[in-house]
């Protein structure tokens, strides 16, 4: 157990050391764009109904945070049926990790209001 929990922690230090922008660095609209899209695209295979999500990558309104080696808090608002079916405006959250080489990768979607 004590050697797999080492090992976890070396990859979460390689991760947070090789990967993303500089502190303090903006994103262009196209990682802007990447960042949205793949939090969505997540976000969306996890609701209740799927083909429901009224998502716009382009025109959602939304919040970009960035948080230490690469990862980013993506928020953003959309609708989607709940489980009795009704149409409601929420908003989603995930991190995503952009990469050194321009890969994106989204985690951890909820819906927080």
């Amino acid at each position: 157990m004590r050697k797999a929990s080492r090992c976890l922690v070396l990859a979460v230090l390689y991760c947070s050391t090789c990967f993303g922008s500089p502190p303090g660095a903006s994103l262009s609209s196209d990682q802007e764009f990447a960042l949205v899209h793949v939090c969505m695209k997540l976000t969306r295979s996890t609701l209740n109904d799927p083909d429901s999500a009224q998502f716009d990558a382009l025109s959602a309104p939304r919040e970009i945070k960035a948080l230490k080696g690469g990862i980013y808090r993506v928020r953003f608002q959309g609708r989607a049926k709940n489980a009795f079916g009704a149409l409601m405006l929420g908003t989603f959250e995930c991190g995503v990790i952009l990469g050194k080489t321009g890969g994106v990768t989204a985690f951890s979607p909820r819906q927080i209001r």
